[in-house]
């Protein structure tokens, strides 16, 4: 049995029937995965029931899959959890986590203390998921940090330090910190690729990619520029 789905390639053919007497020894397939263009891998369940003593019943069963027709770009989250995935980003993505802290009055320092039960020492810019640490950052399955740490975000809209201020963590953000501004984000940013995009990657994205990003991204992946000049002489 093999099996395609919209969006997803072909599947691998599995035994699915065999001699009666044979089935007790774990020659039948139990799963059968699919793998879409971005790989991400959706693996099915078979189940076997026998039937009038002679005919035996296959049922293929997922949790869940979602095909986009849209034409739209469209995030699932599970009821629950703190992370969605989306296909339809870019293989390369740039990650953003703030860190949060706040003061009482003017006369006090800035610290994260307390921020466990609001807004978090680091969230995302949203404030909907909150991180312990930068260190604590999801990393979705399939991706691949391509910048070895986090780097601070400077803008004209930010001090020296990467820091914004604001009266309340829904007020606009300043670069400076007035009076009443009782709490502050910086802006820490990372980049992430997804692992399968290098061999997927037309020569029209290429292109539009700095040496220094087609480098990293090339790294990511796990292969060296030497092995790219090999492979293409």
């Amino acid at each position: 049995l093999s099996v395609q789905l919209d969006g997803y390639a072909l599947s691998e053919r599995v035994l699915v029937s065999a001699p009666q007497s044979d089935v007790d020894k774990d020659v039948l397939a139990t799963t059968l995965p699919l793998h879409d263009a971005h790989a991400a891998r959706l693996e099915l369940t078979l189940h076997y029931e026998l039937r009038f003593r002679s005919v035996q019943h296959v049922s293929l069963v997922a949790p869940c899959w979602v095909v986009n027709k849209t034409g739209l770009p469209l995030s699932v989250k599970q009821e629950g959890a703190a992370h969605g995935f989306q296909r339809d980003e870019r293989d390369v993505v740039v990650e953003i986590v703030c860190e949060n802290q706040r003061r009482s009055t003017l006369f006090h320092d800035f610290s994260a203390d307390g921020l466990e039960n609001d807004v978090g020492a680091f969230s995302d810019e949203m404030m909907n998921t909150r991180y312990h640490s930068l260190a604590s950052v999801w990393l979705p399955a399939g991706w691949k940090w391509i910048d070895e740490g986090w780097s601070r975000h400077l803008d004209a809209h930010t001090d020296r330090d990467g820091w914004q201020y604001a009266t309340t963590w829904t007020s606009g953000w300043a670069g400076a910190a007035a009076p009443l501004a009782h709490v502050r984000r910086r802006r820490w940013r990372r980049r992430r690729c997804r692992v399968a995009a290098v061999a997927a990657m037309s020569d029209e994205d290429l292109t539009k990619m700095s040496v220094g990003e087609l480098r990293d991204v090339i790294s990511a992946a796990g292969v060296s520029s030497s092995d790219c000049l090999e492979k293409s002489d």
